[in-house]
């Protein structure tokens, strides 16, 4: 299957230098504009780039490497960066924006099932993990965000778009917790937050989601909906005793 054609699921379309005007020429101000979905495809096809393994270097992402990708003229790509610096400045941007992260929500959308003749807390912490992980799993930016993660040094704005970017991820995963406890009388072990749990099945999560190399007995999904039903059971617990039956 050609890159291009899936992924990030960004429209290819060739246009020629000598096409009209797209966008404010040099920008890197991130603006919306009436080029602003050309503007999104150059930002793509760097992210595609960078995820085949030949080329996994910054530099490597050229301007006309990125044009071709996106399937555009290298001059398209100069109406929007005078630089190469300024397109790998808004491709971090473009990266770590909250509103492309595939926050692993399951916690939010797996039904409540608790009415359900014999399920438990046990299955539906299985489905929100199995859930997680196909989202997680299928993230097309997730190479990249790893790749980005190990040149904060050089680059001093960087860590605190990462941070920012996890921040909004466990913001999000503590309120599904949350409710997710509240629905089955349940509560955080003290000294525990929701928060606490969140942080901890997300970065349990990127981890699994990022081994390059794994080998066991236990598939990926197995190991991770193990690990997350044992989080979940084990720093929680419920909210008043049972009652017995009469």
């Amino acid at each position: 299957m050609d890159r291009r054609a899936g992924g990030l699921g960004f429209a290819n379309r060739r246009r020629e230098a000598s096409a009209g005007p797209e966008g404010g020429s040099g920008s890197a101000s991130g603006a919306e504009s009436p080029g602003a979905d050309t503007r999104s495809e150059l930002l793509g096809a760097g992210a595609r780039l960078y995820a085949d393994p030949s080329q996994r270097l910054l530099r490597d992402l050229t301007p006309k490497a990125v044009a071709d990708e996106a399937g555009f003229h290298r001059q398209t790509f100069y109406r929007y960066w005078d630089t190469h610096e300024q397109y790998i400045e808004n491709l971090i941007e473009f990266v770590f924006d909250p509103v492309r992260a595939p926050v692993a929500d399951g916690v939010l959308i797996i039904p409540d099932r608790r009415q359900a003749a014999g399920v438990t807390f046990e299955d539906v912490a299985a489905d929100i993990a199995r859930y997680d992980l196909a989202r997680q799993g299928s993230d097309p930016l997730q190479e990249l965000r790893v790749g980005l993660w190990s040149l904060r040094p050089g680059r001093p704005g960087l860590e605190r778009r990462i941070l920012a970017y996890h921040e909004h991820t466990v913001d999000v995963l503590a309120e599904g917790y949350e409710r997710f406890f509240a629905r089955w009388d349940r509560e955080p072990v003290l000294p525990c937050s929701c928060r606490d749990i969140a942080v901890g099945l997300d970065t349990l999560l990127q981890g699994i989601v990022t081994r390059p190399a794994y080998g066991s007995a236990l598939s990926i999904e197995e190991l991770y909906v193990l690990l997350a039903g044992e989080l979940l059971g084990r720093l929680s617990r419920p909210t008043a005793p049972p009652v017995p039956a009469d």
